[in-house]
């Protein structure tokens, strides 16, 4: 059940949509995209602002092992 609602699902999801995402985007002039989210991870993000994902935490460094691995899943999760 969590498979076909986690994977399958999204997947269906987007190709059902897909046909009318590509004639808006060429009848519009303008770039689609589609942005599944599979857990609430993405909401627990606690960025600095408006910056949900901080760049200077994507390499191992300072700023990284500061963010604590629970904030980088969290972040992982954000799309932006």
């Amino acid at each position: 059940m969590s498979f076909g609602t986690n994977c399958m699902g999204h997947y269906y999801l987007t190709a059902l949509l897909l046909p009318l995402l590509i004639s808006t985007a060429a009848e519009l002039d303008v770039p689609s995209r589609v942005v599944d989210l599979a857990s609430d991870g993405h909401g627990m993000n606690c960025g600095k602002g408006d910056k949900i994902i901080q760049y200077e935490t994507l390499n191992d460094g300072e700023e990284r092992r500061r963010k604590g691995s629970m904030q980088l899943y969290c972040q992982s999760k954000s799309v932006r």
